[in-house]
């Protein structure tokens, strides 16, 4: 199909997640919570044991490994989700 303005674009769309009923609808909001809670969620988390003893520089490898810890689970969990 040959998409010549953004009303045939909308349509393209209108039909695909009329095709998929729902499924595609279902992504696109798991999609739209992660990126748009996740980071917010993740400068917020403490752990209490490190409360004390944490400097400013490992507050950001703190943020760095929590990043890495999603990123692993996020695929992890998608791979066994696609088998």
């Amino acid at each position: 199909m040959d998409i010549k303005s953004i009303g045939d674009f909308c349509r393209a769309i209108y039909r695909q997640l009329k095709i998929t009923k729902g499924f595609l609808t279902g992504i696109i909001f798991i999609f739209m919570l992660t990126f748009v809670f996740f980071p917010g969620i993740m400068d917020g988390t403490n752990l209490s044991f490190m409360e004390n003893n944490i400097t400013d520089n490992e507050a950001s490898w703190f943020q760095l490994f929590m990043l890495l810890l999603f990123n692993i689970g996020d695929t992890i969990g998608r791979t066994i989700g696609g088998k």
